[in-house]
């Protein structure tokens, strides 16, 4: 596994608990997702491990929480999944997402992209 962040560390504590990561400020104006592309460090999350958490390839996870929610999380980089077998639900809220996630040809349990942009 990649060297994780502090956001990403607790994305894979909550995830392995079934519980949602929610990274928003509750200031309104820190929160619009529209100026997400200068949120900070500390709300950042590469695609790369929520794929590799969705994919069930984190081999310290092995709680199988069938889902992950996150909320007010800048997420970076493709969130690649195509081709793959996922079996949790997705649930993205009032994220900034910078690349299009590519689902393509895969199987997956559920995902909902709310508020996000």
């Amino acid at each position: 596994m990649f060297r994780l962040n502090r956001s990403e560390q607790l994305l894979r504590k909550y995830a392995a608990a079934g519980r949602m990561l929610d990274l928003r400020t509750d200031v309104s104006v820190h929160d619009e997702i529209s100026h997400g592309h200068g949120w900070p460090h500390s709300r950042v999350i590469r695609a790369t491990v929520l794929s590799t958490l969705l994919r069930g390839m984190d081999k310290a996870d092995r709680s199988g929480s069938a889902s992950i929610y996150i909320a007010g999380a800048r997420l970076i980089g493709c969130l690649d999944v195509a081709g793959a077998d996922v079996s949790r639900a997705l649930r993205l809220e009032q994220c900034y997402i910078e690349d299009a996630p590519d689902f393509t040809d895969s199987r997956v349990r559920s995902i909902h992209i709310i508020n996000s942009y």
